[in-house]
């Protein structure tokens, strides 16, 4: 159970500025990173981070914070995974190579939320709904920088 958020998620934010400022972005990803530090220090990984996770929680004073949700695919970590489980756009190359991951794929996915935030689209896009290709960029890093 968590608190009530009323200021929608991130992917709608997103979609409705397209990019953020290094500023604002800076804002929200300390948000992140702090959820993110929490979860780790427990050793649990999330494995489904991403815009539509994320809420939008609107201050009082008017200023804006992200809350981390959606944590059905969480687990304890104590010792390596194997799941091949989150959001293809999202998910970090040893979960796609299946050779056992742990809590690093948090920040993998975090730092595709950074490439998002400051450029408004994805660094990894595939081409269509053919996932092969997506996950062939991600296992070779082929970044599209604009």
């Amino acid at each position: 159970v968590m608190e009530l958020v009323k200021g929608g998620d991130l992917f709608d934010a997103i979609t409705s500025t397209n990019k953020y400022t290094e500023r604002d972005a800076s804002g929200m990803l300390y948000n992140l990173a702090s959820a993110i530090k929490y979860l780790h220090t427990l050793n649990i990984v999330h494995r489904d981070i991403k815009p539509e996770n994320l809420l939008v929680y609107e201050h009082q004073d008017g200023s804006k914070s992200l809350k981390l949700g959606a944590f059905g695919l969480a687990t304890i970590v104590d010792g390596p995974l194997y799941t091949v489980c989150g959001t293809p756009t999202y998910v970090a190359p040893e979960i796609i190579a299946e050779t056992g991951y742990g809590l690093k794929v948090d920040i993998w996915a975090a730092g595709v939320i950074t490439y998002i935030l400051l450029c408004g689209f994805p660094p990894f896009r595939g081409s269509g709904e053919d996932q092969e290709v997506l996950f062939d960029q991600i296992l070779m890093g082929q970044v599209e920088f604009p």
